[in-house]
C-alpha cells in the first residue's frame, strides 16, 4: 500500500470516529451539560428524632361530598428536638385512597426541612388514620420510605416511623441513609 492510499485509510478511520463523537454528542439533551461515574463508597448512616407539630392543616374536599376518597388534607408545622428547640419545619399531603369505617388510608407524603431548610428529607407512604380525614392512628406507629433529600442528605434513602402524640404533636424516628459522596 502506498503512503497516499495509507493516509486515506488513517484520514477516513480518525472522521469515522469524530463522526461518532459528534453523533453521540447530538443525542444527548440540551440541558446535560456533564455526565462522570460518581465513585461507589459506604453510605452514611444518621439516626434522626424529632416532634413535628402541626400548626397549619386544611382539608379539601376534592371526591365525593362529605368524607371520602380522593380528598386531601394538607398542612404544615414546626420541627422540635427531644430539648424543646425549634430545629425546622415541615410541609405535608396526603390524599385518601381507602375509606373504612373506623377511619382511612392515605397517601403522605412529607418534606421535613432542618435548620435554614437547605438540608432535608422526603418521606413517602401510606398511613393508618383513625377516623374520617382525622388524624393518624394513635395506636398505630406507621412507616415511611425515604425517598430523596438534599445538602447533608443529598439522595437519601432510609425509614422514618411516626407514631402521634397528644393532640397534633408527631413522634419522628428516622434512619437515613445517605452516599458518602
Amino acid at each position: 500500500m502506498n503512503y497516499w492510499a495509507r493516509l486515506a485509510l488513517v484520514a477516513g478511520a480518525m472522521m469515522g470516529g469524530l463522526a461518532v463523537s459528534v453523533a453521540y454528542s447530538d443525542d444527548q439533551p440540551s440541558y446535560v451539560n456533564e455526565v462522570s461515574k460518581v465513585p461507589e463508597r459506604e453510605p452514611v448512616k444518621y439516626g434522626l428524632a424529632f416532634v413535628a407539630r402541626f400548626y397549619n392543616r386544611v382539608v379539601l374536599d376534592e371526591g365525593l361530598q362529605g368524607p371520602s376518597e380522593d380528598d386531601a388534607i394538607v398542612g404544615s408545622g414546626s420541627l422540635w428536638d427531644k430539648k424543646s428547640v425549634k430545629i425546622g419545619r415541615f410541609d405535608a399531603n396526603t390524599r385518601v385512597s381507602e375509606e373504612s369505617e373506623d377511619g382511612d388510608r392515605r397517601l403522605l407524603w412529607v418534606t421535613y426541612s432542618f435548620g435554614d431548610g437547605q438540608d432535608s428529607i422526603v418521606i413517602l407512604g401510606t398511613g393508618i388514620y383513625g377516623s374520617k380525614l382525622g388524624l393518624l392512628n394513635q395506636q398505630v406507629t406507621n412507616r415511611f420510605s425515604i425517598v430523596g433529600g438534599t445538602g447533608k442528605f443529598l439522595a437519601a434513602g432510609g425509614q422514618c416511623e411516626i407514631r402521634r402524640l397528644e393532640g397534633m404533636d408527631y413522634d419522628v424516628t428516622c434512619i437515613v441513609f445517605v452516599p458518602d459522596y
